[in-house]
């Protein structure tokens, strides 16, 4: 609801990743600079600070910025609002009457000086963090501490009482040979691109990714061409797991899609990932061997006849078993079911969803591959593929 309201009022979102506040610099510094007006004008007791906000909101949108060069007022309307001195000040009244064409010519040429002082407040920004900024010099087999705001809430406690860093660490492996490249680079963009902004696209174009605009096809989901696109790259990709991140969670219309395309892809070993849940299709007349990492996975599991109704389940390793058991929606699902033991069977006479949720590991359980990614190279083995 709020992307819609900001596109009807013609502005686009950028989100921002959890535990990534740097990501929006802009309003983390005003929230900055307002805490520090804030203290020297409300009372020692706090308890005035939201009648301060009014004059607050004053000082900082007419003070000059220095990465504009001018006050977010006269950027926003085209002059500066005057005060009781800009009185004796002629300078600071407008050149021109609002609403004529030599106030749009005025303003139109601020807007792009505003431009210009931005970026070379940018690349001046750039600059003075090079200077600091040394190459990765670091081997496998070498060890490593790694900052602990890079793992996010991955213990479930609060990060202001775990320690700065966690290590040391093995490397174990490195990713890519450019020193400064990105981290991860996809093999390939396949979609119809109706949600992916242009600069992002020709930003991994040069990166050497292959960009596949099949907007003309709009009889298949973006993920559907993209298992298309490594069903016909990858050899012998049926005796391989593919593994599509982000595909729950989300759009219910999308999830649904996705589920879809494990029938559809039923010769293939797809498995949908996020953050919180696993699933994946057992094919049926056969006896499928599940051995969960219960480190990260479950307790919760379940068994969902999604496709077609199931005549006769039976399990093993679950807390409740289904022994001969029907499922059908309308009927019996077997949904909110527990792991039982390492090693669960499932016999059934049609495919079945298996789903289980993913947890935070357990301190002591945690293990981390720290991967000191320069840029991943190309290699259609590893299923690099984004779809948008």
């Amino acid at each position: 609801m709020w992307k819609k309201a900001a596109k009807q009022m013609g502005s686009q979102l950028q989100m921002t990743s959890g535990n990534h506040p740097e990501a929006n610099g802009q309003a983390e510094q005003m929230n900055r600079v307002v805490q520090h007006l804030l203290r020297h004008y409300m009372k020692p007791s706090e308890d005035d600070w939201d009648e301060k906000l009014p004059l607050i909101a004053s000082l900082y949108n007419n003070a000059v910025h220095s990465t504009t060069g001018v006050s977010p007022n006269q950027l926003h309307l085209g002059w500066k609002p005057r005060s009781a001195l800009d009185f004796l000040l002629p300078k600071n009244r407008p050149a021109a009457t609002p609403g004529t064409i030599e106030f749009g010519v005025q303003y139109e040429k601020l807007l792009q000086q505003t431009v210009e002082h931005i970026k070379k407040s940018q690349e001046a920004m750039i600059a003075s963090e090079n200077k600091r900024r040394r190459q990765s010099t670091f081997q496998v087999g070498e060890h490593v501490w790694v900052k602990a705001s890079e793992l996010g809430q991955e213990f479930g406690i609060s990060r202001k009482l775990t320690p700065q860093y966690f290590g040391p660490w093995e490397v174990l492996d490195i990713v890519g040979n450019d020193l400064d490249g990105p981290s991860y680079v996809p093999d390939a963009i396949k979609g119809d691109f109706d949600s992916i902004r242009p600069e992002v696209k020709d930003y991994y174009a040069k990166l050497g990714t292959e960009i596949i605009d099949v907007s003309y096809d709009q009889d298949t989901t973006d993920l559907h061409k993209c298992i298309s696109f490594v069903v016909e790259s990858t050899p012998m990709v049926e005796q391989r797991k593919l593994v599509v991140l982000g595909a729950l969670g989300g759009r219910l219309d999308h999830e649904l899609a996705n589920f879809h395309l494990l029938h559809e892809f039923a010769n293939l070993r797809i498995i949908l990932l996020n953050d919180e849940n696993l699933a994946l299709l057992l094919p049926g007349r056969v006896r499928n061997v599940i051995k969960p990492n219960t480190a990260w996975q479950g307790p919760h599991c379940g068994l969902i006849p999604i496709g077609f109704p199931s005549m006769c389940t039976t399990t093993t390793g679950l807390q409740w078993n289904l022994d001969g058991t029907g499922m059908a929606f309308g009927k019996l699902v077997s949904s909110s079911n527990r792991l039982n033991s390492d090693v669960i069977t499932v016999v059934s006479d049609t495919s079945l969803l298996w789903t289980t949720e993913i947890r935070t590991p357990r301190r002591e359980e945690h293990h981390c591959l720290l991967l000191l990614s320069r840029r991943a190279g190309k290699s259609m083995q590893n299923g690099r593929v984004h779809s948008l």
